[in-house]
């Protein structure tokens, strides 16, 4: 059984101090810090460029990459975090089945300070529901342009969050394979791959942020 308070728990109080150039290696990938208004102010601010008398398929691009660097973090950061020593000394010997890896990594996810992600519903290889308690997405953009958007505005997160479906479900991170631009384009490019869909933002007046990941 996973025990997600305690995963959290251990891998909030690893050291994260990075070296001459900022990095941080652990974990199995590089982490730097960034302060989350920075992010999401460089996201909002590109997003908005293409906002001002530019065809809706074009901003529709905006949005799309976005959601695609998402799918880059997930892909290097979650893959490199199941493929690591700490998942193998902390993760895996509470995982029983193949769902577990799921679980195991929502309760990662709640060390980064990416806000507070549950688990609302998993089938597996067919979909995820993600609750997520005050997404860092979502704070900026509630206390700089406010609660009136007319899209989820978590582009990030839902990225992310089909990064990790498609690692379990259409790669098996299980067999540790190389995360590779081979495998990412397996993964990403497939006619089978998962496609993620914010149905719920505190953006646009929703108490809570909610993603749906479903196969395409």
């Amino acid at each position: 059984m996973i025990d997600s308070d305690r995963i959290t728990k251990e891998l909030s109080e690893y050291p994260l101090i990075g070296d001459e150039n900022g990095l941080i290696a652990t974990f199995g990938v590089y982490l730097t810090r960034m302060f989350a208004d920075y992010y999401s102010e460089i996201s909002y601010e590109f997003e908005k460029e293409f906002s001002i008398g530019i065809p809706e398929e074009v901003q529709e691009a905006a949005r799309l990459l976005l959601i695609e660097a998402g799918h880059v973090c997930g892909f290097n950061t979650f893959g490199g975090i199941m493929k690591s020593d700490e998942w193998k000394a902390i993760v895996l010997p509470m995982i029983n089945k193949h769902e577990d890896w799921i679980v195991g990594m929502i309760a990662c996810i709640n060390a980064l300070g990416w806000g507070r992600y549950t688990i609302n519903n998993l089938i597996p290889d067919k979909e995820l529901v993600l609750d997520i308690a005050n997404s860092y997405e979502s704070t900026y953009h509630l206390k700089t342009y406010g609660n009136t958007a007319k899209t989820g505005k978590c582009y990030l997160a839902v990225g992310a969050s089909v990064a990790l479906m498609n690692l379990l479900y259409n790669g098996d991170i299980t067999e540790y394979p190389e995360l590779d631009e081979d495998f990412y384009n397996h993964l990403f490019l497939n006619s089978s791959k998962f496609i993620g869909e914010e149905v719920l933002c505190r953006s646009k007046g929703d108490n809570i942020c909610q993603i749906r990941v479903s196969l395409s």
